[in-house]
């Protein structure tokens, strides 16, 4: 409402008085702030961090943190809410919270080995990424989750689940050639030495 504040002072003599008068008009603002917050992004990765931005209010309280300002730098490893209030320029808080969900995406695997096994010349091997949801792009073009090659070398399979990827490696190897390296008859006996330089 409005207060008027009136001040009079007599003076000697003659009792003349003299007034000044002043009023202020108070208007009171008791709206709570209407609070949100957002995020680059809601799907992360296991080890990922995002940062949220809460808007609305002068200051911020976030449920579960001493942090005080808009933002707040989180790295959940499993799905997490938060939930922030504001306080306006007025000191009111808001009613309600505003929410975001950060959804942890499963790590993307693989039961690849790092080494895929040995080949002979000519033979053929096939390479498996492993089953999932994902998506595959080989070192070789390919995107099937098996490919089969003649070639010995290092190949990499960068695997997706649509928002995190990673890249494995498998080697495939030629394997030596096994060769008889010694014949010895003796005492009626045939003895025959072979090499087996790949173990295999």
């Amino acid at each position: 409402g409005t207060y008027t504040l009136t001040i009079v002072k007599t003076y000697q003599p003659g009792d003349v008085a003299c007034t000044a008068v002043k009023s202020v008009n108070v208007l009171v603002d008791k709206a709570p702030p209407l609070v949100s917050v957002t995020a680059p992004k809601t799907k992360i990765c296991v080890g990922e961090s995002v940062t949220l931005t809460a808007t609305g209010g002068a200051n911020y309280q976030w449920t579960g943190s001493t942090i005080l300002g808009d933002m707040l730098t989180v790295s959940p490893v499993v799905t997490t809410t938060y939930e922030v209030y504001a306080f306006g320029a007025n000191g009111c808080k808001s009613t309600n919270p505003a929410t975001i969900t950060i959804e942890v995406v499963p790590a993307v695997t693989s039961t690849m080995p790092s080494i895929t096994g040995y080949i002979c010349a000519g033979d053929e091997i096939t390479l498996d990424a492993g089953p999932g949801p994902y998506t595959y792009l080989w070192s070789t073009g390919e995107t099937s989750q098996t490919i089969i090659t003649d070639i010995p070398g290092i190949y990499t399979v960068t695997i997706s689940n649509g928002v995190c990827s990673k890249v494995f490696t498998t080697v495939v190897v030629e394997a030596l050639v096994p060769e008889v390296v010694d014949v010895v008859f003796e005492n009626n006996i045939l003895t025959v030495t072979a090499s087996n330089p790949s173990n295999g």
